[in-house]
């Protein structure tokens, strides 16, 4: 599939992309992530799920960093030096995250308003369905890995 020339975007608010396993980035190289693309036109609904995993992994996630410091203040207790690093690499991590997230509001917008308003027509009494706004969502996901600076997958000097 194309991502130029389609429909526009999705938000950052969305239910779907609250639904993201965020578990499934664990131990995924960078490459891994890169290779999240689009699939063959009639997989449209694994299609949508890569492309918010994609969004999710541009954004950033910090579930291992969280569980990692949930584990070890379990574990040893929240005072104890151990808690004290996971704790900071916690923080770092979510502020490195809400940096890019504002970065990708600033830019996107109007794709992220026009792609929560369709989901919301979509999933209304007489909407046709979350698929109907999978060219939002391509153009959201594209804008955003411009305003990141990240290369579009399958585009020159990308694994």
């Amino acid at each position: 599939l194309s991502r130029r020339g389609s429909s526009p975007p999705p938000p950052l608010s969305s239910p779907l992309l609250a639904k993201t396993d965020a578990n499934r980035l664990d131990g995924m190289s960078d490459n891994d992530k890169r290779s999240l693309t689009y699939t063959s036109a009639g997989d449209g609904v694994m299609h949508f799920e890569r492309l918010l995993l994609r969004f999710e992994t541009m954004v950033g996630n910090c579930g291992r960093e969280l569980r990692k410091f949930n584990e070890v203040t379990l574990t040893l207790g929240k005072e104890h030096e151990s808690a004290k690093e996971h704790y900071s690499l916690l923080a770092a991590c979510q502020k490195a995250s809400e940096a890019r997230m504002a970065k990708v509001k600033g830019r996107c917008r109007d794709l992220n308003d026009a792609y929560s308003h369709c989901l919301q027509d979509a999933t209304g009494p007489e909407g046709t369905g979350v698929m109907s706004c999978l060219p939002m969502l391509q153009n959201f996901v594209a804008c955003s890995e411009k305003a990141l600076g990240n290369p579009p997958v399958g585009e020159v000097g990308t694994a």
